[in-house]
């Protein structure tokens, strides 16, 4: 689809360049923003924390060409509501579900990345697999806490980088106003590559900065307790 120009079709459907731009609203109120893109079979792009639909632009765009793409930003983050609750994996995980019934999608291929792997475990949990055909995991661990019982060996099978003090410390700065900006921009540049852009940096950062302190941080310690 090539418009030339983003059209309105009302309801805050719009009709853009990238496909379809509009909301689905949830059962406790909050309207998420999602582009479905493409035709053919449905591959569904689940973002990580502090992330937003956006991240998945560089990989939908050409899955939209051989199938259809659905990105979406989860509450609270990218241009999607914020909300004062449901900041744990499984409200998401209802979210995700509740999309996916909005937009009549049925054999899906799930992508997520990050603590959007925890969002599909956790759907997969509550809702089973029947509008699932497919999933795709990106850069998650199994388990992010580390159990005081287990050896280095065990540490290391499990890709788990936090000892419990340790996450309740950057959930802490992560809410704290005056060490937030400088938290997110550490653990970010620990995310990237050395040769990543500033420009990208600053983009990314701005997204993250997006999303409220106390509910990220909130998500935060939830999404690391999950295994």
């Amino acid at each position: 689809m090539s418009t030339g120009q983003d059209t309105a079709i009302g309801n805050g459907t719009v009709v853009t360049d990238r496909g379809v731009q509009a909301e689905v609203l949830t059962a406790d109120g909050v309207h998420l923003r999602y582009i479905d893109q493409g035709a053919g079979r449905p591959v569904v792009f689940v973002h990580g924390w502090l992330s937003c639909a956006e991240h998945w632009r560089p990989v939908a765009a050409p899955i939209a060409g051989m199938a259809r793409a659905v990105t979406y930003d989860q509450r609270g983050h990218g241009a999607s509501d914020g909300t004062e609750h449901g900041w744990t994996v499984h409200r998401l995980a209802r979210d995700l579900d509740e999309l996916l019934a909005a937009l009549a999608i049925s054999g899906a291929v799930l992508v997520g990345h990050s603590m959007g792997c925890s969002v599909i475990w956790a759907y997969l949990e509550l809702f089973g697999a029947s509008r699932v055909d497919g999933l795709v995991l990106v850069d998650q661990s199994p388990a992010l806490v580390i159990d005081p019982v287990w050896d280095k060996a065990t540490i290391a099978r499990a890709g788990a980088m936090f000892r419990d003090e340790e996450l309740r410390s950057l959930c802490r700065g992560v809410a704290d106003p005056q060490s937030r900006e400088q938290i997110t921009r550490q653990t970010l540049t620990g995310m990237v590559t050395p040769a990543c852009p500033h420009a990208i940096l600053d983009q990314v950062l701005a997204w993250r900065l997006r999303v409220d302190g106390c509910y990220a941080a909130a998500l935060l310690y939830h999404h690391a307790q999950q295994d």
